[in-house]
């Protein structure tokens, strides 16, 4: 959807999605905690332009501005 949007996003929500392997179940959690293609991801938004990025935190599995940290610290040391 990145590539198909190209030069129309200006701000991209980031939000990451892991699977428990037991029912196969989805579940929102920190950015870098899941299994979504973050190299890609961001390899991508920056072709397409995106000038802001945006951490959305929808569920949380204790308090959120911990969940909020651990995902700024992940996009801090793997993309700035």
């Amino acid at each position: 959807w990145i590539n198909k949007l190209s030069g129309r996003i200006d701000i991209l929500h980031l939000k990451d999605k892991a699977v428990t392997h037991k029912k196969q179940d989805t579940y929102i959690c920190e950015v870098g905690a899941g299994n979504l293609n973050w190299d890609g991801i961001i390899e991508a938004a920056h072709k397409a332009g995106v000038k802001y990025f945006v951490v959305e935190q929808d569920i949380c599995p204790g308090d959120p501005f911990d969940s909020l940290k651990i995902s700024a610290d992940f996009i801090r040391k793997n993309y700035m």
